[in-house]
């Protein structure tokens, strides 16, 4: 029961933080407010994070950061289903994993049934 309190409280204040920063909730892939920094398949949002011993960015959904903070000790599982430890801020984006790429197309059975 912890732990699901744990991940309620890390989603609410995931939206907050959003909220407060003037952002708005967004529902479908074909919203236009939705920025274009921030892909979207179907209703999962993701973001491309750098790895630290990777030479790729993976692309995590919101809900598997959420996970990965509240209980992976800060590994993240990406599209690719690589697990990985995010870099330090000070490093440059590295070329998009090539496996997450092709996780993202709507052909690939982790997004088959998602409308793009």
């Amino acid at each position: 029961m912890h732990e699901l309190s744990a991940v309620v409280v890390a989603v609410v204040l995931i939206l907050a933080a959003g909220l407060i920063a003037g952002l708005t909730v967004r529902g479908t892939a074909h919203d236009q407010r939705m920025p274009p920094s921030t892909p979207q398949v179907g209703q999962a949002w993701f973001t491309w994070i750098t790895a630290q011993n990777s030479a790729h960015d993976h692309a995590v959904t919101d809900n598997e950061a959420v996970i990965g903070r509240t209980f992976g000790h800060g590994q993240y599982r990406a599209m690719c289903d690589t697990m990985f430890l995010p870099a330090p801020m000070e490093h440059a984006p590295r070329p998009r994993c090539p496996l997450c790429l092709m996780a993202l197309r709507p052909s690939h059975p982790k997004t088959a049934n998602q409308t793009l």
